[in-house]
Order: structure tokens, then C-alpha cells, then sequence
């Protein structure tokens, strides 16, 4: 009869609806993967770029030491006996008073930034300008030299 659809027929479109919706979601899948990859690749080669700047802004020894020790020491130029020490993955930042550790802080960068650009933008601001640094970061004192 004329408008009567078979269970055949109503089976067929289902069965054609579920493969158009899995090859679009392979199709939609395989485009994340591929934004995925262009996305880690450009973080591998920031990295590398970010690497070579911090190197060429350290003496080797320096650099050395940073790649040896897990940190970057920077010496204070407005606290006598007061020594920075910057870690690896540029999210903490300690100082030391006469070799005791003093106090904490934690300044970064708004949006992601390689941990070499990080490092090297806290080297460069303790260098540069240090109280403004201080002052803009969020400490935590745990020692004070009274000397």
C-alpha cells in the first residue's frame, strides 16, 4: 500500500542515520587531533626558541648551574646578602637571606608562556627592577635576618 513504510525500510534509515553520525564524528575527531598536533608542535618549537633565549641572556656558567641545580640564582642588588632562586618551570621563586631561606613569591605571566620565557622574564625584573617586582608580588616571609 501507498504510505505504509516497511520495518525494513525504517531499519535502513536508521542504520543510514548511525553511519552519517559516525563519520562525522570520525571526521570531527580527526580535526581535533590534527588542531592537537599543530598545537603541540608549536609548543615544542616556543619551547626550543625560549630555551635558546634564556641561554644566550646567561653566562655559561650560569646556564650550568640552572640546568644542573633545577633553579637560577640571581643576586640581589637592592638586599645585601640576599640571593633569588628561580625554578626550572618558572612558577616559584624563593629568596634566601645569607644562605637561609627567607621568603616565597609568586608572580607570573596571565597566559601560558614557555617556563624558559618565564625564567627569563623573573631574572630580567629582579635585575631591572627589583622593588617594583617585590612589590607587585605576592610574598610569603618565613625568615627575616635582624642582623
Amino acid at each position: 500500500m501507498i504510505g505504509e513504510v516497511s520495518a525494513s525500510a525504517i531499519l535502513v534509515l536508521a542504520l543510514a542515520g548511525c553511519l552519517a553520525f559516525i563519520a562525522l564524528s570520525i571526521y570531527l575527531l580527526d580535526r581535533l587531533l590534527a588542531s592537537i598536533g599543530r598545537s603541540v608542535l608549536a609548543d615544542q618549537r616556543a619551547s626550543k626558541r625560549a630555551e635558546a633565549l634564556l641561554q644566550s641572556i646567561l653566562t655559561a656558567e650560569e646556564y650550568g648551574r640552572y640546568r644542573s641545580l633545577g633553579y637560577l640564582e640571581v643576586v640581589s642588588r637592592c638586599h645585601p646578602g640576599r640571593v633569588y632562586r628561580i625554578s626550572q618551570d618558572g612558577k616559584s621563586l624563593t629568596s634566601h637571606e645569607n644562605g637561609r631561606f627567607s621568603a616565597s613569591y609568586c608572580i607570573g605571566p596571565v597566559e601560558r608562556v614557555p617556563s624558559a620565557d618565564a625564567v627569563a622574564v623573573h631574572k630580567l625584573m629582579l635585575e631591572g627592577a627589583e622593588r617594583d617586582y617585590l612589590t607587585l608580588a605576592n610574598a610569603r616571609v618565613m625568615y627575616q635576618d635582624r642582623s
